[in-house]
């Protein structure tokens, strides 16, 4: 039953394209050359499909390929059945339209293999660019639209249409657009800048003209930051392209600066020999290079002195606030005076 039925859809399609009524006669040789046409295609088939197996090229699209093969050899088979039904006028219009057919059908599986051919590649482009991450799925969707619209403009043309006035109609649909998300389309070019450039990455402390904080995501539109005390922070990436960052993470290492002040009657050395034990307190502080101690100023009233100390970046807090705690005690061991402002006031009677 199947194989009568196989018969009779080739016969009912080329009746159609015909479109007239069909004598017995005519019938007759069309059912025949179907028959036979059936049969060839079923011992070429699985020749065919081997042979199109062989080519590992081939693979993403093997299945629309087999089908666009078949469909090729059925079309083949419909025109040979209306040229040997004596109708020779209708086989001329018939071979006309079914080329156009067989052309399109041909640039359909082309153009599928070419597609997915090109996104496999972009894949494997972007499986190599962490910081492309976020982006990857609009990349992809972005090439697959534009991609599959440039097939449509080729069909279309195939078909005789003229493109020119669609082509038209999309340029001024495209400007059109970008006038009325042009903030939108600014802060999507920001965010491919930072993407591309990575200034900073996801997990990074960074310091901008519009807040600062730890770098939770950077997307297309906005990039979210949250601070110390745990407030989200989303700025639009179009003025973070446009600002000075400072990136406090991305070097993995920071130099804790301590200024402080003491009496001139504090020898210099008890004062070093204070700060150094307050520094030597503290394991995250790292050996090299070692920590510094300066005298940076003779002011007024005091003398004013850094210890400069290298940490890890997740330790910076930690030993800058001990140390800041440290340092009066170790002061006071040594008898160090820390200096004041004084206002004294003298009362005349």
């Amino acid at each position: 039953m199947d194989f009568i039925e196989t018969l009779l859809y080739p016969v009912i399609a080329a009746a159609g394209v015909v479109g007239i009524y069909l004598t017995a006669e005519m019938i007759l040789r069309m059912v025949i050359v179907v028959a036979i046409g059936a049969i060839a295609i079923r011992l070429l088939s699985k020749r065919i499909d081997a042979a199109l197996e062989k080519v590992t090229a081939l693979e993403p699209v093997m299945t629309h390929v087999k089908k666009g093969v078949h469909i090729a050899m059925w079309l083949l088979v419909i025109v040979l059945t209306i040229s040997f039904s004596g109708l020779d006028i209708a086989s001329v219009v018939a071979m006309q339209y079914i080329g156009m057919v067989i052309r399109i059908v041909v640039m359909l599986v082309i153009g599928m293999f070419v597609i997915r051919l090109t996104l496999r590649i972009l894949d494997s482009v972007l499986d190599g660019k962490k910081g492309l991450v976020a982006v990857r799925m609009y990349l992809k969707n972005f090439v697959r639209i534009g991609l599959y619209m440039l097939l449509g403009i080729m069909v279309i043309s195939a078909m005789g249409v003229d493109v020119t006035s669609i082509i038209a109609l999309f340029s001024v649909a495209g400007l059109a657009i970008s006038l009325a998300l042009q903030n939108t389309l600014s802060n999507l070019a920001g965010g491919m800048q930072v993407l591309l450039s990575k200034p900073f990455e996801v997990g990074d402390y960074i310091d901008t003209e519009k807040g600062s904080g730890t770098v939770q995501e950077i997307g297309l539109a906005y990039s979210r930051l949250t601070t110390v005390d745990n407030k989200e922070i989303l700025i639009p990436n179009n003025q973070i392209a446009a600002s000075k960052i400072v990136n406090y993470t991305s070097t993995g290492a920071r130099r804790v600066d301590i200024n402080v002040t003491a009496s001139y009657d504090a020898p210099i050395q008890a004062v070093r020999t204070a700060l150094m034990e307050v520094a030597a307190q503290y394991p995250q502080i790292k050996a090299t290079p070692a920590p510094e101690f300066y005298v940076t100023e003779y002011g007024a009233s005091s003398i004013s002195y850094t210890i400069r100390s290298w940490v890890d970046t997740g330790d910076y807090w930690t030993v800058y606030f001990g140390m800041m705690e440290d340092i009066r005690p170790a002061f006071e061991k040594y008898n160090i005076e820390m200096t004041y402002d004084h206002l004294n006031v003298h009362v005349i009677k």
